[in-house]
């Protein structure tokens, strides 16, 4: 992860050498007019292509130019009368498109420039005021926004400041291509009254090479969209799939839609979806539209709106998914819960956004867990082959509700052992105090959420109660779940999911690199894994002296394990298990404790006889004793 990190921000560094480069550049052609010829050279290229006073890209695209931004609802704009402060003051542009004027009343400046408008005041002001002089600026850009998504650093929504923006300008603007991203492959996605438009950019040949044609513009509305790499080489399967394509997603509870309606900001907005799937429409009310796509959407607002607009041009956008969830669990960057933008998402994807594997993953063993109704089921994946080789096959998709779990490389080299004893599996953990539960009910989100389970065991479950759930598993819960909701939702889905695991704990204490209590997520724990949780052993550490130390009403009992052979020779019969409350302790060597002792009386000896005392003259006195 580390070298991926450094690679990211050299790429970065990169990219932002070109771009002041190109900067410095256009500012010296700039400075010294004499020396411009017909001929094209780099430094008109690249005024093209960053330079937002470069004149050839202001005169032909108008970009980064305010003059012929078009005024629109929301928009906020300044007008000054030169002498009368009366007439003076900034204006929001209501969703009617209009501005409520000082002495005048409503004025409709849709679609009108700043020198339209100055114009247009000027005339309506000239009854008052002799030869007026007037100033418009704007303010705030807020009626025109554009979209960069996927592998940039602040993927998001963005106003524009003219009526076009460059490629360049808008990925700048976004924070620059990631490490992941796959430069080549850049779409630009223009929704339409007919479907969505997609036009392929090589985001790589225009800012490392300059290649102005691919600086192409974006206009109101469009999505600049920049792939993962590991999710292009899937190309194929993307393709057959239709996966990461928001025009296939359904909609449900808690999703946010912009609905907008050409030439009619009335009728549009922004809306979230509610529990019951439905949204509150200006001037019609309740909708439903659970299950809809954003094209079938689009089609019922244009019939409902028909009846008051002549041939509407209705655009859906899906602003935040949220009804759509999966897990990503384990050794992966950043383990938790996901939105899904599409009805499935690969693996590839899933496991990019969780910010790839560790270096503790054992890929080869990766699976996706699948809850349904007569338990989960479980699937394994070639994470490696996947990442490494290319290997297509395995790049399957995840549904809605599915987790991903990457395990770690020492739990499944004993696996054999982990079957027999269901470690590491958090299916069989049963439920104490402290630990928190999130129950999900599909398509009820009325009855799902995040639970923690108090010092008596239970937890206070929406429209129930208290549910005392001490040492029930998963499925347990579930079962229980579906049971009491039943008399409310027919055939309810439930998925339950531990997310703190806290009434669990065991300890390593001695001689690792993080002695300590730590949590477990499971029934029990091999000590291979307690040990690497607990950052290893240290150099002094009395391996073959480990012992493990369980706590009875009558007393202590201790076993000793040869940590040295389990982890060195891969002993898997020393590889024995941790149950809660036990503690796993690394003693020092002897060696270790006598310099731990004799150091300091060395070191005050040595401030009057000699050097001060190290490790290594402290061994040499040892020597020197046992002779």
């Amino acid at each position: 992860m580390e070298i991926l990190i450094k690679r990211g921000n050299i790429r970065h560094l990169e990219i932002l050498i070109i771009v002041l480069g190109l900067f410095t550049m256009a500012s010296l052609a700039q400075a010294d007019p004499s020396e411009t010829s017909d001929e094209p050279n780099a430094t008109e290229s690249a005024q093209e292509v960053m330079s937002p006073d470069a004149e050839n890209v202001q005169d032909d695209n108008n970009n980064f130019d305010s003059s012929n931004y078009t005024l629109g609802p929301e928009d906020v704009i300044e007008i000054s009368v030169v002498k009368h402060p009366e007439f003076s003051g900034t204006y929001t542009i209501n969703l009617d498109g209009k501005i409520q004027y000082s002495f005048v009343g409503d004025i409709n400046i849709v679609g009108m420039t700043r020198r339209e408008l100055e114009e247009k005041i000027k005339m309506t002001i000239s009854t008052y005021v002799v030869s007026p002089e007037v100033n418009v600026k704007i303010v705030e850009f807020k009626s025109k926004v554009f979209y960069v998504l996927g592998e940039v650093g602040r993927p998001g929504k963005y106003n524009m400041r003219s009526e076009s923006i460059t490629v360049s300008e808008a990925v700048i603007m976004a924070g620059l291509p990631t490490v992941a991203a796959a430069m080549r492959k850049t779409r630009i996605i223009t929704p339409d009254i007919n479907g969505s438009t997609a036009k392929e950019v090589d985001l790589y040949s225009l800012l490392y090479a300059g290649d102005l044609k691919e600086n192409v513009l974006l206009h109101s509305g469009d999505y600049l969209y920049v792939p993962a790499a590991v999710t292009e080489s899937a190309g194929d399967m993307q393709e057959g799939n239709n996966n990461f394509d928001s025009s296939n997603y359904t909609l449900g509870p808690e999703d946010v839609i912009e609905i907008s309606v050409v030439k009619h900001p009335d009728f549009s907005g922004i809306y979230p979806v509610d529990l019951e799937g439905k949204i509150q429409y200006k001037f019609v009310g309740d909708i439903n539209v659970t299950g809809m796509t954003k094209r079938e959407l689009e089609e019922k607002i244009k019939t409902i709106i028909s009846a008051y607009v002549a041939s509407p041009e209705v655009n859906v956008t899906i602003i935040e998914f949220k009804s759509k969830v999966f897990y990503v669990l384990g050794e992966v960057g950043r383990p938790g819960k996901y939105n899904m933008r599409s009805e499935s998402i690969t693996v590839s994807e899933a496991v990019i956004m969780a910010g790839l594997p560790t270096v503790a993953a054992a890929m080869r063993k990766t699976r996706i867990i699948t809850p349904g109704v007569n338990g989960s089921t479980a699937k394994e994946v070639d994470l490696y082959s996947l990442l490494y080789g290319g290997d297509l096959k395995e790049n399957v998709a995840l549904k809605p509700g599915d987790t991903l779990y990457v395990p770690a490389a020492v739990t499944e080299s004993a696996g054999d052992m982990q079957d027999s004893n269901n470690n590491f599996d958090p299916l069989e953990y049963t439920l104490g105090p402290e630990d928190v539960v999130e129950i999900s009910v599909m398509h009820h989100p009325d009855f799902s959420g995040i639970y923690p389970v108090d010092l008596e065991g239970k937890i206070q479950y929406k429209f129930v109660g208290d549910i005392n759930v001490t040492g029930m598993t998963k499925g347990k819960l579930k079962n229980k779940i579906k049971t009491i909701i039943s008399a409310y939702v027919a055939s309810p889905e439930v998925n339950v999911m531990i997310i703190e695991f806290k009434s669990k704990v065991f300890y390593v204490l001695g001689e690792v690199g993080s002695p300590g209590k730590y949590n477990m997520r499971s029934e029990s724990i091999t000590v291979s894994e307690a040990v690497i949780m607990a950052g290893l052993q240290t150099v002094a550490a009395a391996m073959r002296k480990t012992r493990i130390i369980t706590p009875g009403v009558n007393g202590s009992k201790t076993r000793k394990v040869n940590l040295y052979s389990l982890l060195y020779a891969g002993d898997l019969k020393e590889d024995a298990l941790l149950k809660p409350g036990d503690t796993l302790y690394v003693p020092s060597t002897v060696m270790a404790k006598l310099i731990r002792v004799i150091s300091p009386v060395s070191t005050t000896v040595g401030l009057a006889a000699g050097p001060p005392a190290t490790i290594g003259n402290s061994k040499a006195g040892i020597s020197n004793l046992v002779k």
